[in-house]
């Protein structure tokens, strides 16, 4: 680093020549005593402060004002009024939206200026700095809320209820609910209003959630849109009912029926930070009444303590996953332990304790020591250290305005930091952060614990792995030494294969580079792996070993990943089970070993007896938790957590599988599913993307969106498998002449081309963690040659005017699943008269034999003693033709045959219907699910071709003979 004085020197001629340009400026005025020395500082530590005093001169007024010329306090009913006023006397003067937009941003760049100015010329105390941001933030939010109320009322009237006019309640969350939001933060909101109804006293009439909605999509416009001015706060309502799939704005019924019927363990501890943004009135009070149940248990409540335990694996497994070093926030020990160790206390026994339920962290810490929960030493020791992790981020954040909770990595901002903190040079100052994360950390891995059985390391098995792994053994010494321990009963291939193995392990990881820390683990851990391998299963110790190496030496030199294998046996024990019955398991962990934190959850036991619907809602659950604190404009992050997303769920499903934890039909149901959350979230995010640019379709929202996604095939069906590609096709109902509302509007026709472009974007790039899916669009009007996004009435003239037979079959298998329901009746309205045609059996019959011939002849693999499960005569694909056939040939006599897409209950309205016998069609269903329960096993094998075994032929006997009676 250089010399502390020459970056001092720097830094502070350059603050003096800005300083004298200001003094300029300035002109006569008068000033305190040592304003400009103080103002010297500021620009010196700040270029955040210097770029807007040179933006916004007259801020300069601002900070000599006898109201701020001094640090205003913490004092909230005294902070919120002399800001309040501030506020009001520019607000007063705006004439319309544009106007709003800019004053907006002037007054938030002058009052963080001057919130600046207190902490780092100042030195005022963090708490202070806190609270001023969060009620800087309030002011903000009301001040652009009172003045388009105003506005929309001018025009609908407003919505009245029984304490008067209705307000849009604004919920605060997180860091800005309990008054300590970050100087650079988003704020994370939910919009709620107390009753449905009809706005009075306007020009026109609207649904108050129409009123409510447009209200709050201009209060979001206002705060977040980026400008030439920057912003106000970037807007987070991912934390509202239903997250991104739910509506904006909430009345107060449907807010209780869903935190009483749905809500979560993680939305409860979220709403303890809740806090209403309006002043209090009638209305206000109801909605607190309201939430208190289900926030607050009224006795010790335990029974959150597993949801606690996820949430802090969650917590775990980021910091390992993003190897979060040197950030305050997110690492190990950061603010966010802090939190979630306040708050899980508060979770769990502030429904016995009152003064606990408080949305702000100091006050739920006094509580906590009042009651004895926490000894005064340790919750006056939390407090401090917080509080110095808090005014390093308020310090790195001040620095330029960045959201970032990094530690600075330039020279500079390591002066600025280490100085305005009182040390003495940047190493005393990393010191001191260490020691306070470190103790931090300490006291998150201490709460709820899980307690981990520990290995008896006297055990002559233990002791022969240990020494496996440390003593060079030859081939003699090495079954000396093996067959000396009884209890071992292993062939001896397997003995010389175990010791293969290992010496060649060593001699890999030997081009691995890898700390001392990790040699350590590493050390611990393949002795403790050889163990549980011995002692677990003593049947295929040797391959099953084969299978972990490639992860051993994926993760040899990540340090997290050692110690978590090493510090749970659970996830060890998982680790070998899974990868000895599935090769592919133990590839796709070797590939991405983010995947070992699944293991620690076998939650997947347990879910046999979740509906499809129930599936469907805890994916969406799981998927909007994981990107809660993601960015959405971080475009690379959304693409990867929705990568992330679906490797991890896939790897349950399929540890489900392996283990018989589910039925195969089920194995397909969980897949779909899993599909269908994705798609719904990468095109909502795409319309986002797409709506920021153009505008949205003049008479469509995301929540009404004019377009339909249909599914055929496998997921069409719902009997996805493991890496299946999506088949799909785009149909919208887009008037003609009608274009988008934004700036850069285009028609709505190339609204919709542009949207399914950048989802197949979102979906297909190929990055680290994959894609998230192969899309196939092959069976849309016209195939490769036709539009990518077709009017759903000349999709319904083309399936009955020139589609071909086998675009019929198509359609057998498929279903909306993402858009407009009135869409989606259209598109089974169509779906259903054209499966209900009349139509000569005998030509529809040879056009399926031919469609399935050309199949065959161009897909089926052909391999000695070895049979393809899918093309082969009798395999899986000659029943869905011949489900297919009976659909076609018979539904226009009887039409519930079109009722489903799903083999397997098409098959049973056959049976209904006298087409085929039950006995026939129960024989075809037993043979279905062997057929796909094999096909799954062969995925999870890494097998496209499996051994003719006795089942599967007598299988696949019936199939043909049904077959061919049929078809011929």
């Amino acid at each position: 680093m250089p010399a502390n004085n020459s970056i001092a020197n720097d830094l502070n001629r350059q603050a003096a020549e800005q300083v004298s340009a200001l003094t300029k400026i300035a002109g006569n005025s008068h000033y305190p005593v040592d304003f400009f020395d103080h103002i010297q500082v500021l620009i010196a530590r700040s270029d955040f402060a210097a770029k807007s005093l040179r933006r916004y001169p007259q801020i300069l007024g601002l900070l000599a004002d006898e109201r701020f010329c001094r640090p205003i306090g913490a004092n909230l009913s005294e902070l919120r009024s002399i800001l309040s006023q501030w506020i009001k006397t520019r607000i007063v003067k705006v004439a319309n939206e544009d106007e709003l937009v800019t004053v907006l941003r002037e007054l938030r760049y002058s009052a963080l200026t001057l919130i600046t100015y207190y902490d780092l010329a100042l030195n005022q105390p963090i708490e202070d700095s806190l609270k001023q941001v969060s009620v800087l933030a309030d002011e903000l939010i009301l001040a652009s809320y009172h003045w388009l109320y105003k506005s929309l009322e001018q025009r609908y009237g407003a919505p009245q209820g029984e304490h008067g006019k209705q307000p849009l309640c604004i919920l605060a969350m997180g860091k800005l609910g309990g008054y300590e939001l970050n100087f650079s933060s988003d704020i994370d909101m939910i919009f709620v209003y107390p009753q449905k109804g009809l706005t009075q006293g306007g020009k026109k009439q609207l649904e108050n959630q129409q009123f409510f909605t447009r209200l709050a999509q201009k209060l979001i416009y206002s705060l977040d849109t980026v400008t030439a001015d920057g912003f106000v706060y970037r807007v987070d309502m991912r934390l509202r009912p239903f997250g991104d799939s739910g509506p904006l704005v909430t009345h107060f019924d449907a807010l209780e029926d869903y935190y009483q019927e749905q809500g979560r363990e993680w939305e409860r501890y979220a709403m303890i930070k809740a806090r209403l943004v309006n002043p209090s009135d009638n209305y206000g009070n109801q909605l607190s009444a309201m939430l208190q149940p289900f926030i607050y248990r009224r006795y010790i409540d335990f029974t959150a303590l597993d949801s606690l335990r996820s949430m802090k694996l969650l917590i775990e497994k980021e910091v390992r996953r993003k190897r979060l070093t040197n950030n305050i926030k997110l690492g190990a020990g950061g603010i966010r332990e802090v939190e979630f160790l306040i708050q899980s206390l508060q979770l769990i026994h502030a429904g016995k304790y009152r003064n606990l339920q408080t949305q702000k962290l100091f006050g739920a810490l006094e509580g906590m020591q009042s009651q004895q929960l926490l000894e005064a030493t340790e919750a006056e020791e939390l407090k401090s250290d917080y509080c110095l992790l808090r005014k390093v981020e308020h310090c790195i954040q001040q620095f330029d305005d960045q959201q970032t909770q990094q530690l600075p990595q330039n020279d500079i901002d390591r002066y600025r930091l280490f100085t305005t903190l009182g040390n003495e040079s940047w190493q005393q100052c990393l010191d001191q952060i260490k020691q306070v994360m470190a103790r931090i950390h300490e006291k998150f891995s201490t709460l709820i614990e899980t307690p981990e059985q520990t290995v008896d390391t006297t055990d002559p098995i233990f002791e022969l792995c240990e020494d496996l792994w440390t003593i060079d053994f030859d081939d003699q010494e090495w079954n000396e030494a093996f067959n000396s321990i009884e209890s071992i009963q292993l062939p001896a291939n397997q003995c010389a294969e175990i010791h293969t193995a290992v010496a060649e392990l060593k001699q890999r990881l030997q081009k691995v580079t890898i700390g001392e820390r990790g040699q350590k683990s590493l050390g611990r851990l393949i002795p403790q792996l050889l163990f549980d391998l011995l002692t677990n299963d003593q049947t295929g110790v040797a391959g099953n070993l084969q299978q972990i190496i490639p992860l051993v030496l994926n993760i040899a030199g990540r340090t997290p990943y050692l110690n978590l294998l090493l510090e749970n046996k659970g996830a060890r024990k998982q680790l070998i089970i899974l990868c000895s019955k599935s090769p592919w398991i133990a590839d796709q962990l070797s590939r991405f070993p983010l995947l070992l934190d699944e293991l620690l959850d076998p939650s997947y036991l347990n879910n046999q007896s979740e509906t499809v619907d129930d599936v469907m809602r805890r994916f969406a659950s799981q998927l909007q938790q994981s990107q809660l604190r993601i960015d959405p404009d971080d475009l690379e992050a959304m693409m990867n957590s929705w990568r992330q997303f679906k490797l991890c769920q896939q790897l349950v499903i399929a540890a489900a599988d392996v283990t018989e934890h589910l039925p195969t039909n089920k194995v397909s149901d969980q897949l779909s599913s899993l599909a269908n959350v994705l798609v719904d979230s990468v095109i909502r995010y795409a319309w986002r993307d797409i709506s920021k640019r153009h505008g949205e379709p003049s008479e469509n929202t995301i929540e009404n969106p004019g377009l339909s996604i249909i599914a055929y095939g496998k997921f069409g069906g719902l009997e996805l498998g493991y890496g299946s590609d999506l088949d799909l096709v785009f149909l919208h109902d887009a008037k003609a002449n009608t274009y988008t509302n934004g700036q850069k509007s285009i028609s709505t026709t190339q609204f919709y081309v542009k949207l399914v472009q950048r989802f197949l974007h979102l979906m297909t790039t190929p990055m680290q963690l994959g894609r998230v899916y192969e899309i196939d669009l092959r069976l849309r009007p016209d195939g490769n040659s036709g539009m990518l996004c077709s009017h759903i009435e000349s999709f319904g003239d083309y399936q009955n005017k020139q589609a071909w037979t086998w675009e019929h079959q198509a359609l057998v298998r498929a279903r909306p699943v993402w858009g407009s329901d009135v869409l989606h009746q259209r598109f089974i309205e169509i779906r259903k008269t054209v499966l209900t045609m009349p139509r000569n059996t005998e030509q529809l019959k040879q056009a399926v034999i031919e469609m399935r011939e050309k199949m065959r002849s161009h897909l089926l693999r052909v391999e000695a003693n070895k049979v393809d499960l899918k093309q082969s005569i009798g395999g899986i694909t000659d029943i869905e033709f011949l489900v297919q056939y009976w659909v076609l040939a018979y539904a226009s006599e009887a039409q519930s045959l079109g009722r489903w897409t799903d083999n397997l209950r098409i098959l049973d309205e056959v049976a209904s219907a006298g087409i085929a016998s039950q006995l026939e069609t129960q024989q075809l269903q037993e043979c279905y699910l062997l057929l796909r329960k094999e096909i799954h096993r062969g995925n999870l094998q890494n097998q496209d071709m499996l051994n003719l075994s006795d089942n599967i032929r007598h299988a696949m006997q019936i199939v043909s003979s049904a077959y061919q009676r049929i078809l011929g």
